[in-house]
Formats: C-alpha cells, sequence, structure tokens
C-alpha cells in the first residue's frame, strides 16, 4: 500500500516545487478509492488507523483490548486480577510495537521507582523517557 501510494505521487515528491497540500490530495483520493488492498484488514492500512481490532467481546471491549489485560497479568504472574482498560487502534507503521499506559496506585510510589520497576521486571522491556530527542 505504501509503494502504491509513493508511486501515484512520484513525480510531485521529485519536484521542489510541487505543493504539499496536492500531494496531500493525491495520496487522500488513492486511500479513498477502494483500489488499495484490503486482503489482511478489510480496510487499507496505509495512511489511516483502524480501531476495533479483531472481534468485539460481549463486555464492549475487542479482542485485542482485552489482550492487553489478559496479557499484563500473564506477564506479571499475578494471582489477583490487575484491571486494565484500554482502546487499541492499528496504524500502519513500518518498525515499532509501542504501549503508552495509565496506572493508578494505591500508595504514592515515584516515576523513577515505578519506571526500574516496569525496566527491570523483563530483559525485553524498554521505558523510553518522557524526552523529546530520545523519543
Amino acid at each position: 500500500q505504501m509503494g502504491q501510494l509513493h508511486q501515484s505521487v512520484a513525480a510531485e515528491l521529485a519536484d521542489p516545487a510541487s505543493a504539499i497540500l496536492d500531494i496531500e490530495r493525491k495520496v487522500t483520493q488513492l486511500t479513498r478509492s477502494g483500489e488499495l488492498p484490503v486482503d489482511n484488514f478489510g480496510v487499507p492500512l496505509a495512511g489511516g488507523l483502524i480501531p476495533w481490532i479483531d472481534k468485539q467481546l460481549d463486555n464492549g471491549q475487542t479482542r485485542e483490548e482485552w489482550k492487553g489485560q489478559a496479557e499484563t497479568n500473564k506477564i506479571l504472574g499475578t494471582a489477583n486480577t490487575i484491571p486494565v482498560d484500554g482502546l487499541c487502534v492499528r496504524i500502519g507503521a513500518l518498525r515499532c510495537h509501542s504501549q503508552a499506559f495509565t496506572i493508578k496506585l494505591k500508595k504514592d510510589v515515584s516515576i523513577p521507582t515505578v519506571e526500574e520497576l516496569l525496566a527491570a521486571h523483563n530483559p525485553w522491556a524498554k521505558v523510553v523517557p518522557n524526552d523529546r530527542d530520545i523519543t
């Protein structure tokens, strides 16, 4: 899909005098045309967002949102379920998988302490500081 979008505006991208709004208009037109493949997600992923990932559950969540709680509790190995609610939206990204979350604690814990606990819990977990240059 990204290749098709690029090809549709390749001439404009090669010309420094091209107007960005003209490029955006052509990309939007192709995205809405029905010509992009939709085999994997049912709608084009390039240039957009897809809410309602996977199946809808009876509790109003999607299966992908439910997995946020299930996987959190599995990773933490907790006996008592930690409630997690979220909103999952698929985006057209080349190389990333990220998660941002808000937690409600029963006692005061400093942000550096929470970051240390999260970073130390699993070798594959990486806490990215809230710093413009780093992110």
